[in-house]
Formats: structure tokens, C-alpha cells, sequence
């Protein structure tokens, strides 16, 4: 499917291809779906002052008893002598935000 994730100052403004993986929980027979995935870079007008050539985006997200939530990380790396480093950055979190209706028809 398609995610869009944008504020409304566009800021940030993402539209990105994703394949959720779904799985039924054994004991309560709920569906849960989950998806992560690299992003070449951002498509709205944020950037962050710590980015730099080795900044790698990243998405994630899950989908539980009809709520989703997730996070856009940028990741930097470098090293220093011997030492290799990488460094999360959360740029946007959204936590559980109920599903609009029409995504929930037939996918209960």
C-alpha cells in the first residue's frame, strides 16, 4: 500500500510505498501488521541541522486493534580510528491514531 505521513505546514510530507506484514496472535486471534523500511530522503521542506552524507531514513510502523503508530528516524554514521558509530535521530513519532473508517471496511 501507500503511507502518506505530512504535518500541515509540510514540513514533512512523505508518500511512500510500503508492504505491511501481518500475523495472528495465537491465543487471541487479533491480526497486527508491522512494516520497516529505508527511505531515499525526505520530501518536505525539513532538514535536519544534523544531517550529513552518510544520513540514511528510516520508517517504521505498526497496526493493532485498529490503531497505528510509528516513527521517522534519520541515522548517521562515521567513524572515529578503530571505532564505527551510528546514532539514531527521531524526527516524528505519532502515537495510536485511530484508523479512518474507510481502512477499516473488510480488513477487520
Amino acid at each position: 500500500g501507500t503511507l502518506s505521513v505530512g504535518t500541515p505546514d509540510g514540513e514533512i510530507n512523505e508518500e511512500i510505498a510500503i508492504t505491511m506484514a501481518y500475523r495472528i496472535d495465537e491465543e487471541s486471534g487479533e491480526a497486527t501488521g508491522s512494516f520497516n523500511q529505508e527511505i531515499a530522503g525526505l520530501s518536505g521542506s525539513f532538514q535536519p541541522s544534523n544531517a550529513d552524507a552518510s544520513s540514511k531514513y528510516f520508517i517504521s510502523g505498526s497496526i493493532a486493534s485498529g490503531q497505528f503508530s510509528g516513527s521517522l528516524i534519520m541515522q548517521t554514521s562515521g567513524e572515529d580510528g578503530e571505532i564505527v558509530w551510528a546514532e539514531n535521530a527521531f524526527l516524528a513519532d505519532w502515537g495510536h491514531v485511530d484508523a479512518p473508517q474507510e481502512c477499516l471496511d473488510g480488513n477487520e
